[in-house]
Parts: structure tokens; C-alpha cells; sequence
């Protein structure tokens, strides 16, 4: 199936119509109501690619969830791992859920279980909470060491991963920084990054403790 540049591959597609005959529908899509994708669920746009086990899409309200493994990818080195996704095309959000959602940037990455991001404004949110059987959890950051590349490529990777450390400690500069957190709040049009919560920052032997970094 496909629609502009967006397409959707899968074993198994099942399609549900509503009755015709609505004013003002779109042409070519005035009866599609739902898409229920099973079994090797693949997702592409332009140089994004999302995979699932399963994707239902609520075509009138522009919304879908996946489930089962979800991985996304965009470029040659970007990817994000969940178990859940709930995307709405109309608001150009996503919510990616699980026990453990990962984000990977080249040798930058983040962990945390639920990672909200609103492309429109360039804001993103990175948090563990709790559920009714588990305690909120921390979240975690790795940036690889500023010695190990160019000025140039560290920037681009630390707001690509939607992550910015800065500063590179005196004490074992070749070491990557890694912190841990409450939350990580992220503002690309303010090219910002805040760790919130406990925040403890550490590089090879040094490390920092603060409410906020």
C-alpha cells in the first residue's frame, strides 16, 4: 500500500470501509476507515523506515499504533528501538513505549521507556515512570569522547540523537560521558539539552552530581 512518498508493506494487510457517500471526503479515500498490517510490517519515507510485528491505522483521525519490536531508522546510522509507537501524522508526534526504548547515534545513545517527540517544534522528552507494579526508573545518556572526532561530527551527532553533553572533563578526555537522570529534555530550535533529576555525569574517573545539568 502506499500514499505519496509514504509506503507499507506486510504479509497480511486487512482493510475496513465505512459506508459512502460523506461531503467533503477525499477523493480516492472517502471509504477507508482502518488498515490492520500483520507479519513483517514494513514502513518507508524518504530516508525514514519503521518495522513492526503489527500496525493499525485509524485513517480518518491520521493516527496509528505499532507494536511488536518497533524499530526505526532514518539515515545510515540513526535508529530507535521500542515495543510500542503511537504516531499522529496530523500532529507530527510520536510516543514510543517499552520496557526499555533505546536511541542510538552513530557511538551516542540514550535509554529510558518512554521517549515523546514532536518533530513540528523540534521538542523531544525522554523519561521512565512508573507503572502500578514498577518504580520510575532513570534514564540514561552515552556520548562518545569530543578527542574521538571533529568538532563538526560532534555536534551533528549530539543533536541528531537528540542529546548534548558540551564540555569534555580534564581527567581522561578519550573516555565517554555518560549520564544518568530523571528525565532528558530536548529543544532543537534552542539547540538545548536538559538532564533533569539526580543527574550524575561521569568521564573515565570524574564525575558530577546536580539537580539539572
Amino acid at each position: 500500500a502506499s500514499q505519496g512518498d509514504a509506503a507499507l508493506t506486510a504479509r497480511v494487510l486487512d482493510i475496513a470501509y465505512g459506508q459512502g457517500g460523506e461531503k467533503n471526503a477525499n477523493p480516492g479515500s472517502a471509504n477507508l476507515k482502518r488498515l490492520i498490517a500483520r507479519e513483517n510490517v514494513v514502513m518507508t519515507r524518504g530516508q525514514d523506515r519503521i518495522v513492526s510485528a503489527v500496525a493499525d491505522f485509524d485513517v480518518a483521525a491520521n493516527r496509528g499504533v505499532l507494536y511488536g519490536g518497533v524499530v526505526v531508522t532514518s539515515g545510515a546510522d540513526r535508529k530507535v528501538m521500542a515495543a510500542r509507537a503511537a504516531i499522529d501524522s496530523s500532529k507530527d508526534t510520536i510516543l514510543l513505549t517499552g520496557q526499555k526504548v533505546v536511541v542510538v547515534q552513530a557511538d551516542n545513545s540514550l535509554e529510558g521507556t518512554r521517549l515523546f517527540y514532536d518533530q513540528r517544534n523540534g521538542i523531544m522528552h525522554l523519561t521512565s515512570p512508573g507503572t502500578k507494579t514498577t518504580a520510575a526508573g532513570r534514564v540514561r545518556a552515552r556520548f562518545a569522547s569530543q578527542r574521538q572526532r571533529t568538532a563538526k561530527q560532534t555536534v551533528q551527532a549530539v543533536s541528531q540523537t537528540s542529546g548534548a553533553f558540551g564540555q569534555s572533563f580534564n581527567t581522561d578526555p578519550n573516555a565517554p560521558v555518560e549520564v544518568v537522570a530523571t528525565s532528558l529534555s530536548v529543544n532543537d530550535q534552542k539547540r538545548e539539552a536538559v538532564f533533569k533529576g539526580g543527574v550524575e555525569a561521569m568521564q573515565g574517573g570524574f564525575g558530577i552530581k546536580t539537580e539539572v545539568l
